[in-house]
């Protein structure tokens, strides 16, 4: 019994349902949302009462939301 043959019409078939199922994923990342998530934070926002020479040398604390386990491996992207 031969497992592995194709005729020529059923491989042009497989390789391209491959490729247009490929190019369609490959437009549905791209299109999608991005998997980063960017906050910007200002210094003057963080302590408004200090001066320029007082901002540039810190430090600052930032305040962030505990991260858990899943967001600390997401991290590392």
């Amino acid at each position: 019994m031969r497992l592995y043959t194709m005729h020529k019409r059923e491989f042009v078939l497989v390789f391209s349902a491959f490729f247009a199922s490929f190019g369609l994923f490959l437009f549905i990342g791209l299109a999608g949302p991005p998997i980063t998530h960017t906050v910007t934070i200002n210094a003057t926002n963080l302590t408004p009462k200090l001066n320029n020479s007082q901002m540039a040398t810190g430090p600052f604390i930032l305040r962030s939301n505990a991260l858990s386990t899943f967001s600390q491996q997401l991290w590392v992207i």
